[in-house]
């Protein structure tokens, strides 16, 4: 895994990439309150096959620059666009995750380099009223500790609660999201208040008429795993509008739930992933 930064009109990017460089690549794009580190289980899997794969840190998240005011999937789409397009790439697949699928299916029909979009969990319908009962748990962005073991301490327990067992990929991803605050303390670092405007306008998406754009191949892959105790994040019919709104698209359920999909090895996910890559000429 390699580390690198773009400056593209003006914006930072953080990227990390896995395999040799190529002319064809998979490009990551993560989830809400996410980083670039969520996509490396899934990233190194694809590499060991020959794949060339880049993952970058949504602006407002991680190393990259502080997101638009206000926030929005179009604004991150644009990003993306402009981020295909400075990179040496002839053709990319793109891998949405969570609002990561939602910027992907709208970049798909920006730029003409998307050859296939796999959707991990994302890209389905989000009301209002389901975006609204995820604005309390923003509210752990605001809080501060006093070290940056603390901080990994309180994101264990959370993560544990969501039915994870603290690994690599996990440690990688939460590290990569702390940072020193005032006072010689620590917290989160992205902006709570432009993630809850990216949360709300995930309410707003026009499925039908972004997904008319889209005329590449579609992975649409629902977790339907449980959270901890809880039911998995998505029901199968959140998805009934995506799957009805795009041309070609394959409709894949894995047993994982919404984060283990992501945060822990999943080879069966992967080799599906993989398959169908390797059919959009990447």
């Amino acid at each position: 895994m390699k580390k690198d930064y773009r400056v593209v009109n003006g914006k930072k990017f953080f990227l990390l990439a896995w395999g040799e460089p190529k002319d064809k690549a998979i490009v990551g794009i993560h989830g809400l309150s996410a980083n670039c580190c969520h996509m490396a289980a899934v990233s190194e899997f694809l590499a060991s096959r020959g794949h060339y794969v880049l993952a970058y840190d949504v602006r407002g998240r991680g190393e990259s620059s502080p997101a638009d005011v206000p926030s929005s999937m179009m604004s991150h789409a644009l990003d993306a666009k402009e981020l295909l397009e400075a990179l040496p790439l002839s053709k990319v697949a793109l891998m949405g995750y969570s609002m990561g699928g939602y910027i992907a299916g709208i970049a798909a029909g920006l730029s003409d380099k998307v050859a296939g979009v796999v959707l991990f969990d994302g890209g389905g319908l989000c009301t209002r009223e389901d975006a609204e009962k995820l604005i309390p748990a923003l509210s752990r962005m605001d809080k501060v500790f006093s070290t940056p073991e603390e901080y990994v301490e309180a994101a264990k327990a959370n993560y544990a609660l969501m039915g994870l067992s603290w690994n690599r990929f996990i440690e990688a991803a939460v590290l990569h999201e702390v940072a020193p605050s005032e006072g010689g303390k620590y917290r989160y670092k992205g902006n709570a208040e432009r993630i809850k405007e990216d949360l709300l306008d995930v309410a707003e998406y026009k499925h039908s008429e972004i997904y008319a754009k889209v005329n590449c191949p579609v992975l649409l892959v629902h977790a339907e795993g449980s959270l901890g105790q809880g039911p998995a994040l998505y029901k199968e019919e959140a998805y009934d509008i995506t799957r009805k709104s795009l041309r070609n698209v394959v409709f894949y359920q894995t047993k994982a739930n919404h984060y283990t999909m992501m945060l822990e090895p999943q080879p069966e996910l992967n080799e599906k992933v993989c398959s169908f890559i390797e059919t959009c000429g990447i």
